[in-house]
Parts: structure tokens; sequence; C-alpha cells
């Protein structure tokens, strides 16, 4: 690999962790044909484009009176929940996962709304509740899934009972989503608010500030790393707006609900709700239907990170541990790519071989750039040498790399997992960063191996490289550190073996190219 190649490498590196870390922002996944909106949708858009300016959009001023009435408490199998009887919303939500705590946060209650709770009825999964607020009677009713179904529901009913028509809301459904202990750092930046357009396989693009039709949209998400609260509207959608507010990037997102339009006297209202919050499993939303799976983040090479993260469950099936999975999962894709990475260390040990000649025709045509690319040209023929052939694989590579990373850092089912020793979150770096720098070890022995040290410029290069490799993964997921180490522990083997093979014949043509230049 001459420098050219290897500098490509390293800008190309570089280019995609500037790339996801400083540019790249998750943003509007919109459909090139967006799905025909009706014409009152329409006109609601144009008329609700910012943040509805008589509704609170930071702290909801709810009107929370001392209650004769206590907390309900429902204990499901996939979940601890606690019903707050001041404003009748979902004050804890604690999913039955690794390292357990409650995912409501900021102290604003899921389905809160504004009201004092006047009656309270539970039987077996149910809850309902009762509040009046002014003139508007509110009936909400609960009904928990305590199976494995993670998916719950609720049912809110608003009657006008006074003589004048009367906005309903807000009914807040969250502000953000709470994070255990490792997360709180990087929480607010993931976090993100996302809608489903219901059409075909749907579109998911991303929510700003303003205030949007509810029914445009199969379900409202606000999603962090690894969770989920995810509302599906299954009734009266129609009648109401989705708010999102977040003031600043230091905020969290305030997300409610309001109506349209004022509700007439003795009218009523009723809004149906189903949700899920939890833990963004790929393969368990997916099996949910309304392509609750798309909350997960695959990045920018989706359909990779779906198959590797495939492969990977499938592996873990058979072993039981993530790290002896990615392992073999490396060891898959180097069997996969093995032609193409043979090809390329032997281009590699080719460049080699013809480095006197090069430096001899660089010499001779020194002050004329034209002709020196047509000599070397005629030397790469004449050697049946590809100048790339020796970065193309490693670039290929990049993709496969960039989908590891997205999955080993997002897919839940990686969070928390153990494979040996010091290694117990395969999710989280090293924290000892042993394995970064075992890994920068063995791309030095590898360049050094390749003969990279042949030109002062690639001698530079080939010390330079696994330094900056060791720093930059120092902070990554030490799952991905583990596939890069295991990558480069069988590309320097199959390298050695490659290398022995072709000593005898790199050594006569490197004599050979000498002794014609002496002459």
């Amino acid at each position: 690999m001459n420098k050219n190649s290897l500098l490509a490498i390293i800008l190309s590196f570089l280019f995609l962790v500037f790339w996801w870390g400083v540019v790249y922002k998750p943003a509007p996944n919109y459909p090139k044909s967006a799905p025909p909106a009706t014409s009152s949708q329409t006109e609601l858009a144009k008329t609700s484009a910012g943040p509805a300016k008589d509704i609170p959009l930071t702290e909801p001023e709810l009107n929370r009176q001392n209650t004769k009435f206590k907390d309900i408490s429902i204990n499901a199998d996939n979940a601890r929940i606690v019903i707050s009887a001041e404003d009748s919303g979902i004050k804890t939500f604690i999913p039955a996962v690794k390292n357990q705590f409650n995912l409501v946060a900021n102290d604003i209650n899921i389905f809160s709304t504004d009201g004092i709770v006047d009656k309270i009825t539970t039987k077996e999964k149910e809850v309902k509740i009762q509040q009046r607020s002014k003139n508007i009677l509110i009936e909400k009713i609960y009904n928990f899934q305590l199976s494995s179904n993670r998916r719950q529901n609720v049912q809110i009913r608003f009657v006008n009972t006074g003589p004048d028509a009367a906005k309903i809301g807000p009914i807040y459904l969250t502000k953000g989503i709470n994070t255990d202990e490792k997360d709180p750092r990087e929480n607010l930046a993931l976090t993100r608010v996302n809608a489903l357009i219901d059409t075909g396989s749907g579109y998911l693009i991303k929510l700003k500030n303003g205030s949007f039709p509810l029914a445009n949209y199969r379900w409202v998400a606000v999603n962090n790393r690894y969770f989920t609260l995810t509302f599906i509207p299954e009734d009266g959608a129609n009648e109401f707006l989705i708010n999102i507010e977040q003031p600043n990037k230091k905020a969290p997102h305030v997300v409610y609900l309001t109506t349209q339009k004022p509700l007439p006297p003795g009218q009523t209202l009723k809004l149906k709700f189903n949700f899920y919050f939890g833990p963004k499993i790929y393969t368990q939303l997916k099996g949910q239907g309304d392509h609750l799976e798309k909350v997960v983040d695959f990045g920018l090479f989706g359909f990779l990170g779906k198959w590797s993260l495939w492969l990977l469950n499938g592996i873990y099936h058979l072993v039981g541990n993530y790290g002896w999975t990615i392992v073999l999962f490396t060891i898959i894709l180097q069997i996969l790519v093995l032609p193409l990475t043979k090809k390329s260390l032997q281009a590699t040990l080719a460049m080699k071989a013809i480095q006197p000649q090069m430096q001899l025709i660089q010499k001779q045509y020194r002050n004329d750039p034209k002709r020196l690319n047509t000599e070397l040209m005629n030397l790469y023929r004449q050697h049946n040498i590809n100048p790339l052939g020796g970065c193309l694989p490693m670039l290929l590579q990049l993709p496969i790399f960039w989908a590891l990373f997205t999955t080993l850092r997002n897919a839940y089912e990686l969070r928390g997992a153990h494979w040996i020793l010091w290694i117990k979150d395969l999710s989280a770096h090293d924290p000892y960063y042993i394995l970064p720098i075992f890994m920068g070890l063995l791309m030095l022995v590898q360049q050094l191996s390749a003969g990279a040290a042949a030109d002062p410029t690639q001698k530079q290069m080939a010390y330079l490289m696994p330094i900056l490799f060791t720093f930059l993964f120092a902070k990554f997921p030490s799952g991905l550190v583990l596939y890069w180490t295991v990558n480069s522990l069988l590309t320097l083997i199959l390298q050695l073996i490659l290398t022995r093979k072709k000593a005898p014949e790199v050594v006569a043509v490197i004599s050979q190219e000498e002794k014609n230049g002496r002459n």
C-alpha cells in the first residue's frame, strides 16, 4: 500500500468520525411523495405552524390540591407502574429490565391532566379515574397488560358540563425520558421526538418545535438511546394537536396534546391511545406491528446494521455471550471478505517489491510530472499491479464498521452485555483501555510487517495510524473495539502467511531492481 492509499484510508475514517460526531444529526426522512392530506388538515397545518400561545410550554401548572386518595400501584410482568392520585397521570413506570429504574422524567406524569380527582375505581388490570376541572368532567380508563405483551392502553373522555364552549387540555404526555446513572450525560443530546407517517412501510420523521395534527401520524415516539415512549392513537386523533416544545438544547422536550377547537356545552370528546414504554428491542418491536421497530436507529448504513444485529443475535443464541459472539461474527465476516483481503495484501507485497524502481523513476523524472505518472503507470502494468488494490478492501469494510458502530452503540440487546473479566458492558468503552491499546499494538505490527516503513513518509504514517486509531477507539464501545481487534489479528495472521509464501519472490524482485538501478 503506497502512502497515498494509506492517507486515503485515514482521511476516510476521520471523515466518518467527524460526520457522525459533528455534522450528522438525525433529520426528517421525508418521503419522496408525501401522503395526501385532507383539506382540513392542510388548512390546520397552515394555521398551527408554531407553539400554541395559550398553553404553558415549560412546567405544567396543574391544579394539585390535597386529595383523599392514594396513588395506585400496578404490578405487571413487564413493569411496575404507579398512577398519581393528584393528576391521574403515570408517575412511575419501571420496566422489568436490567438495572431497573423509573423511566418517567422531570416531574411530568404521562397523560396528566388538570383537575381534582374525585373518584378512583380499580379492577384487576383496569384503573378508572374521574377528575373535575372547572366545567369539564374527565374520565380516564387505563388498561394495563399484565402479561408479556408490552403495549398498554388508555381512554380519556371529556364532557363539557358548563354553559359555554371550553378548550380542552393540555394533556401532558412526557418531558423526555429518564435514564440510568451511566447515561445521563448524553441522554438529552440523544433524545428525539419522531413520528411515523402511515403510508406503505411508513416514513419516520423528526418533529421539531411546533403544533401538528395528531391524525397525520400513525404514532409519535419520544426516544433516547435505549428506551422509547411511543403513543399510538386509536380513536379521536382528528380532534387533537400534538405540541412539541424544547426551549433550548439543554432542556428536554415537552410533549402535550391540545384540541383543535373548543368543546361545545353538553358535548363529549373521546381519545384512545395504545402506548409502549420500554426498551428498544428490535425483534420485539417488529413483532408488535405498526412499524414500531423504526424507533431503533441503525444509522447511515441501516440495512447493514439490521443484518449485523440479526447475525449477532443468531450467534448469541448458540454461544450465550455477546463478546464471543462478536469474535465469531468477525471470523465469519473475514471468511466472506477473504478474497478481497488476500488481494489487498498481495497488492501491498507487490508494491513493496517495486519500491526501488519506483524511487528510481521518481528521482529521474521529478521535474516532469506528466512523464513521471506515465512511467509509474507503465511500471504498474508491467508487474500487473493495481495501485489502489491495497486500500480498496479496507474502504469496503468502512460501511460494515460504521454499521457495527451504530448497532453496538444503540442496540438494547448489547446494553450491559458482559464478555470477560473487566469488560462488563460491550456497549460502553473499556474502563482500563486495555483493549484499545492491544488493538493499536496489533495494528502497528501489521503495518510494520507489511513493509510500510520502506519509505520515510510511510514509516511515519505506519506509526501514526495505530496511535491515531488507539485514541479514537479509546471511548468507543468495547464491543466495537473487540471487533476491530479480532479483525486486525486475523488480517495480521493472513499477512504473515502470505509474506512467508511470497518472501523469496519479493526478495528476488527487489534484488533485480536494485541491480538494474546500479547499472
